[in-house]
């Protein structure tokens, strides 16, 4: 075992070469990816470009093919948020989603820029004008209460598809998550379709008013303007913030990932097997190689599936127990061998578990007998390469 440790650090202490994102440069004028070549595909890349100055945030989104339309959630949407002291023209955004081999993607670039005040008003009032107009289609004020149209969660529902229609071409500097109105608004609602109006008069007190119905009215629209004083203060606190307007994109249609290789994984690592023969326990060591084979695909399988692969390999000598009282061979390739299950940590090494298949060599004639075969319990720390398979580029 001890000499696999240096072996190991070596290759752990490098491991961080290895694991630099790939730049993809996209040309605004081209609406090409590094002059036309195709997006990396398994793999993690981070996608750049060049802006004038007043662009303050770039949206990259990425759907499958013909999907980057309607209601359609795409597979990956990243964002570059100007620094407020940053004067440079460059953008990055970090692609952490995995795209699929020779398989064909619509990408679109969005460009905000500040939203100005005199824009910042005219948004504001025409969207607090679409929302309370729609409240008050909703609500039915009867002789003993107050009624709405459609259930309180539907109406509370629409009100906030009215904001994220209304304001789908905004985003917040500070914000990510999409606008949605608070509880408050939501429950205010409800109570407006509770809300019974039987007891205005004793609400309301004093001799101000003519009529039974008069006050019942006078109560009901208290009731309504607060919730509608409340949606405005929410609409309006929404425009305060550090808003950015879309003023321009570009949408890349059935744009190719590239294609990959076909490769084997090849295991080079270090195992150890249990033996128990009688009354004798013992451990035998050794290198060994093999391949193994994954349970999922990096690209879209989970971590943990794609991690997890069915590994088989072969020690390359005998197995000695005992201190070299008992050598091990194996059936079929005349060494020991295995099959085990095996994890991938750091990207390159391999933690497994299986069983081995032992045969003890006869004394005599050296020959091996199948029916001899020992299964037997084994664990291996192994380095995983890719060995690729043809001639493509």
């Amino acid at each position: 075992m001890k000499h696999i440790l240096p072996v190991f650090l070596f290759i752990l202490c490098s491991y961080p070469a290895f694991s630099q994102y790939e730049q993809v440069v996209f040309n605004y004028e081209s609406s090409q990816f590094n002059n036309g070549q195709p997006l990396p595909s398994e793999e993690l890349f981070v996608l750049t470009g060049q802006v004038s100055s007043d662009v303050d945030m770039v949206e990259a989104v990425i759907a499958r093919k013909g999907l980057l339309k309607g209601d359609e959630k795409p597979i990956f949407t990243g964002q570059w948020v100007r620094d407020y002291d940053d004067q440079s023209n460059d953008w990055q955004i970090p692609v952490n989603y995995k795209l699929k081999q020779n398989e064909e993607y619509d990408v679109m670039i969005r460009y905000f820029t500040t939203l100005q005040g005199d824009q910042r008003q005219e948004l504001g009032y025409t969207l607090k004008e679409q929302l309370l107009n729609y409240l008050d289609q909703e609500i039915l004020i009867e002789e003993k209460e107050v009624e709405l149209r459609e259930a309180p969660g539907k109406v509370y529902n629409n009100l906030n598809q009215i904001l994220a229609q209304s304001t789908g071409n905004l985003r917040n500097r500070l914000e990510s998550n999409a606008p949605a109105f608070s509880d408050i608004v939501k429950e205010g609602i409800q109570k407006l379709d509770d809300l019974d109006l039987k007891d205005a008069d004793e609400l309301l007190g004093g001799d101000s008013l003519n009529t039974e119905g008069q006050k019942r009215y006078q109560y009901a629209r208290q009731q309504i303007n607060t919730v509608k004083r409340q949606i405005i203060s929410e609409t309006d606190q929404m425009f305060y913030g550090d808003l950015s307007i879309l003023t321009s994109r570009k949408i890349i249609r059935n744009y190719p990932t590239e294609k990959k290789r076909s490769h084997i994984n090849v295991l080079v690592g270090y195992g150890t097997v249990y033996n128990e023969r009688g009354s004798d326990e013992d451990f035998g060591s050794g290198w060994y190689g093999g391949v193994s084979i994954p349970l999922g695909h990096p690209a879209h399988s989970s971590k943990i599936w794609s991690n997890t692969a069915l590994s088989v390999g072969v020690f390359f000598q005998d197995l000695e127990f005992d201190d070299g009282a008992y050598t091990y061979s194996g059936p079929v390739v005349d060494r020991p061998s295995f099959v085990a299950l095996g994890y991938k940590v750091f990207n390159f090494l391999r933690i497994q578990a299986g069983a081995s298949f032992l045969q003890l060599e006869s004394d005599d004639s050296g020959l091996l007998d199948v029916s001899d075969v020992e299964i037997r319990p084994y664990v291996g720390l192994s380095a995983e390469l890719k060995l690729w398979i043809g001639t493509n580029e």
